[in-house]
């Protein structure tokens, strides 16, 4: 209702409803044939189109919109499918699962019931001890609600990408989320389909289905022409599948919730994922936990056998009323104790850390895939980085030409012959995929791969423009660029008895395929092995030396009568005894923030290598520039610091895979770098491996994880996938990538920019920083809060914190303190520092020092306090007392009050961690969380003392007393600068928390899962994706039966 009315009077109709387009990709009729044949019924792909409208050369019309507008009513909309937030309620019942909130909630009901029985105002206690959990539900659930809504807006983005179409007669990049039943999408290697299609064109296109449709093997893809079954065609692709090689273009036939990918995502959606950070962190909870149920059980055994004795002593009625409502009493307070002192704010901490800290990298060119990659990129030690579009600009340009034997820098038809030129602009035109556009002011967008792009400039520049010769009926065959080949052949029919067979590549690969050299006049001649080698030293060294990617252009002449576009010839065929036309010198600037970059790198203690294709000195000539290699660096034969893939390999002795044999476990372990020995020594010096495969790419990262190495790569083509899967953190092109590339991957790189991985890098970092911090204020404070209640339960029959105060006190320390130390922001000085071992304890020697020393500095504070404030501050003793009044409760009010102080001001003692850091203060003002909080709990508690009154047990206090309270509490700030003083290496040996984290299993059966039962979403997770694998396993059995 709320859209405009349409002009032309209403909506329009096509010949084809959005059921029988869903029955053409139904699983079934593709492979039983039924498929084939209604597309046959519909008069094949010309029919189809002539059905939903749309022609082949200009696509949709993006300015008629009742016509967008009618086929989004027709067949629907390609909208992100994710998973639903929880409502507020819900996440209000999932907090109300808390074991120990129900057992405090019904013991505070027992409270209320026996309190209203006996007095006047008793109702008041236990009312209060329900509207404190009430409290901690409704911030817990808003705190849940809002990262529920953060996640919830980062799943929407993390497909969030362009893909190429035709519109208008254009070709156009599109967000896939704007696609529609009608365009036409080209198809490219490494592309993960978002919507269901039929191919129109292909060319060697194979597709792997097996994550939607179980085929394990890869499908061919052709467009049918006789609907014969000796043909085997098969035109339908499947969204969610990707292109593993070929290039195409399909219309698309189904989108959003009625496609095959949208109905499997409506049925299984992803819970979220828990980080190793959490497991470490629930390690450390459950050990916590263990001494806080200890702590209430001894607590509340001695205040009953106190009260026993005590009963006992004086021949007063121990089976009693009154006896009965003491016991209430104790159990309350031992719940208490055990809902401070288990430390379930520490998972929720990593949450709230790496839900800032997403969203803010999202803002820094870093869009998470894998949460985990977050915090494991504060440990990477070693970056693995490509050089097109990370370390340079990827905008490419031809800079310098080589032909008819001249090295041409200005690009003028009158310095090169006709004939030459031709042959040049038609291969560069025709043997392309690329597709730039011209913009309003003349000027060239690259669109498709920079390197063509650039190629097709220099063609425009000369007079050729590509839109003239491409797309042609006369193409008959293309076999696209890969990066095993390094090279792309197209087969175009100049008349009916030749084919020309042009070739485009890596100038190394097609030289050394070349028999002849086009020279001046359009002649010929021999090249010998020696010609040869003088090209590749006077022309393509000297072109690398300039930091140039060498493009060579070939061709050859096949005569052939009634050519039909079969294969007569296989591909080494086709691509030997070529004639050389040109050499083109591509210039792809460094980026200017390059040098920079790597330098905070190596001051971070990281290892940055490059990993190219180009040649050796194109290579060494770039990682000059950037810093990688040394500005003098020569190399010379026994070099490790600049190596050949396939000397790499040679060297190294390649990979072992894991054998059939082998159990499980050892199975695990593979594949392995055969001579590990041979790989130290190598790692320790390479910093280039030019010339390199994918393949030599996983090696190298294989290799380095096993030296125990955390490993970071980057990766744009879907050959590099493997690479980044197998690396810690993967980071994938979000520009110059496939879609392959970017589900492997961990991070997507927006701006395809190498400073953005020192970024991720510092928010790694942040991470780990800002859980420690939040880690050693939270142990300080359950020391001092279970040691202070255990005291007071053993010694005075009573904790002088009552269950309201010590609610408060764990929403202060629990869900306040993880949001105020886990959003602190990164600072440079992160990476002026070594990583994190991959081992590394999460709280080390110099925490401990100041968990201890605040620990020990508060307790004393308090002790002196709780048996001797009375008499200090001139007030009448809270001890024992029989019933509160405004006068006796000044003493337990003055202690309730400095121990809260106390917590606050450490709290900004927490900021700083290193011996170093004297100035707490540093950044205070950076962070407005921190003071958010900062400011609210000094409000808050001085609300409660003020007015708290007999529900709190709070008195009123003079401004005098206020004084004194911050005062004390201030004190935790000069004792934190001195507890810096006192040697760390005192505190080296101190191993009270396991180091390795819980397992799954372990972690379902710990303390924090057992008494709080967050971990309902983790086994949810784990049965959904159980659910999603048995599923596309029943999937692929059944298709197995059939075929």
């Amino acid at each position: 209702l709320e859209e405009p009315l349409l002009r032309g009077g209403g909506l329009k109709t096509y010949g084809v409803t959005r059921e029988q387009l869903e029955d053409l990709l139904d699983q079934d009729n593709i492979i039983e044939g039924t498929s084939l044949q209604k597309l046959k019924g519909m008069g094949g792909v010309n029919g189809l189109l002539n059905l939903l409208g749309v022609g082949l050369k200009t696509g949709l019309n993006p300015d008629d919109e009742v016509d967008m507008q009618s086929r989004a009513s027709a067949f629907g909309e390609n909208l992100a499918i994710i998973k639903q937030p929880k409502s507020f309620w819900s996440l209000i019942v999932i907090q109300f699962e808390d074991h120990i909130l129900r057992v405090l909630t019904a013991a505070a009901f027992v409270s209320l019931v026996l309190g209203l029985a006996t007095e006047e105002n008793g109702w008041l206690e236990g009312a209060t001890i329900f509207l404190a959990i009430a409290i901690i539900l409704l911030v817990t659930a808003t705190n849940n609600y809002l990262k529920e809504k953060q996640f919830q807006k980062l799943n929407a983005q993390r497909e969030l990408r362009d893909v190429t179409v035709i519109r208008g007669g254009k070709t156009v990049q599109l967000n896939i989320y704007k696609l529609i039943v009608g365009d036409l999408m080209h198809i490219t290697t490494g592309e993960k389909f978002p919507v269901d299609g039929v191919l129109l064109r292909g060319n060697m296109l194979n597709i792997d289905e097996s994550s939607i449709t179980g085929e394990s093997h890869l499908i061919h893809k052709s467009v049918p022409e006789t609907f014969s079954a000796e043909e085997k065609a098969n035109p339908f692709m499947v969204s969610g599948s990707e292109v593993i090689e070929g290039t195409g273009l399909m219309v698309v036939v189904g989108v959003g919730i009625h496609s095959r990918q949208g109905k499997l995502k409506l049925k299984l959606q992803e819970e979220d994922e828990t980080t190793p950070l959490q497991l470490k962190l629930a390690t450390v909870a459950n050990d916590i936990g263990r001494i806080g149920y200890v702590s209430a059980l001894i607590t509340f055994a001695v205040m009953v056998l106190h009260y026993i004795v005590e009963r006992l002593y004086t021949h007063e009625c121990l089976f009693c009323f009154e006896t009965i409502l003491k016991l209430v009493d104790f159990f309350i307070v031992c719940v208490t104790i055990i809902v401070v002192a288990v430390p379930e704010g520490l998972p929720l901490a990593v949450t709230i850390a790496l839900a800032y800290s997403v969203n803010k990298m999202k803002d820094e060119n870093n869009l998470v895939r894998v949460l985990t990659a977050c915090e494991v990129m504060g440990g990477a030690n070693n970056i693995c980085s490509d050089k097109t579009g990370t370390l340079t600009q990827n905008r490419m340009s031809v800079e310098k030409l080589w032909i008819e034997e001249m090295a041409h820098t200005s690009f003028s038809k009158l310095n090169i012959g006709t004939e030459a030129l031709t042959l040049l602009c038609s291969n560069v035109c025709i043997n392309s995929d690329a597709f730039p556009q011209r913009n309003a002011l003349g000027k060239f967008e690259q669109v498709g791969n920079k390197t063509e792009c650039a190629m097709l400039e220099m063609a425009f520049k000369f007079g050729f423009d590509y839109n003239t010769l491409r797309p042609s009926d006369k193409i008959k065959k293309v076999v696209p660029f890969s990066s095993a080949r390094k090279r792309m052949t197209t087969l175009y029919q100049l008349d009916d008895t030749t084919i020309r067979v042009f070739v485009k590549g890596a100038s190394e690969i097609v030289i050394d395929r070349c028999k002849e050299l086009l020279i001046a006049n359009a002649n010929t001649r021999r090249l010998n092995p020696q010609a040869i080698e003088d090209i590749k030293t006077n022309v393509i060294r000297s072109f690398a030396k300039l930091s140039l990617r060498t493009i060579a252009v070939a061709y050859k002449d096949i005569r052939i009568r009634n050519y039909d576009g079969g294969d007569p010839f296989n591909e080494d065929q086709l691509e030997n005894d070529l004639t050389l036309v040109a050499i083109a010198g591509i210039k792809d600037p460094l980026r200017p923030e390059i040098v920079e970059a790597v330098e905070k790198c190596k001051q971070a203690g990281i290892k940055v290598r490059m990993v190219t294709g180009d040649n050796v000195d194109t290579a060494i000539a770039i990682s000059k520039e950037c810093g990688i290699l040394p500005s003098n660096y020569e190399r010379t034969p026994n070099s490790l610091m600049v190596m050949e893939g396939k000397q790499f390999r040679e060297y190294v002795g390649g990979l072992v895979q894991a054998e059939p044999y082998m159990s499980e476990a050892e199975r695990k372990q593979y594949p392995k770098v055969r001579d590990l020995h041979s790989f130290e020594i190598v790692a320790k010096e390479l910093c280039v491996l030019a010339r390199s495969t994918p393949d030599d790419k996983y090696l190298l990262v294989t290799g380095l994880k096993q030296l125990n190495n955390v490993v970071a790569v980057t990766g744009d083509g879907t050959n590099d996938a493997p690479a980044l899967k197998k690396a810690d953190v993967g980071f994938a092109m979000g520009i110059a990538g496939t879609e392959v590339a970017r589900e492997a991957a961990a991070i997507i790189l927006l701006d395809d920019n190498f400073r953005s991985i020192v970024t991720a890098v510092k928010w790694g970092r942040s991470i780990y920083d800002n859980i420690r911090k939040f880690l050693q204020f939270q142990l300080s404070v359950n020391i001092v809060a279970v040691f202070m209640a255990f005291l007071g339960g053993v010694v005075l029959r009573e904790s002088p914190l009552n269950a309201i105060q010590m609610l408060w006190v764990n929403l202060i320390m629990d869900t306040f303190a993880a949001l105020a130390l886990a959003t602190e922001p990164p600072t440079e000085e992160l990476l002026r520092r070594r990583p994190y071992a991959r081992n590394e304890s999460l709280v080390t020697p110099v925490m401990w020092r100041s968990i201890i020393g605040q620990a020990l500095f508060q307790i004393i504070i308090l002790s002196v306090l709780l048996f001797e404030g009375d008499k200090i501050f001139d007030v009448d003793s809270s001890r024992m007392v029989d019933k509160w009044t405004e006068q006796n409760g000044v003493h337990y009010t003055l202690f309730f009050h400095i121990f809260v102080f106390l917590q606050v001001f450490n709290e900004i003692n927490c900021r700083k961690l290193k011996t170093t850091d004297v100035n707490v203060f540093e950044g205070f003002f950076t962070n407005p969380m921190f003071l958010i909080i900062f400011g609210f709990t000094i409000i808050v508690q001085i609300i409660f003392v003020e007015s708290g009154g007999r529900a709190i047990k709070c008195s009123p206090l003079s401004f005098g007393q206020h004084l004194i309270c911050i005062t004390l509490g201030a004190l935790s700030l000069l004792i934190g600068l001195l507890i810096k003083k006192v040697p760390e290496s005192m505190f080296e040996n101190i191993n009270l928390f396991r180091r390795d984290p819980l397992d799954a299993q372990e972690f379902q059966h710990s303390i924090v899962a057992l008494v709080r039962r967050n971990t309902l979403r983790q086994s949810t997770s784990m049965s959904r994706q159980a659910t999603l694998k048995e599923q596309q396993s029943l999937t692929a059995m059944h298709t197995t039966g059939r075929s």
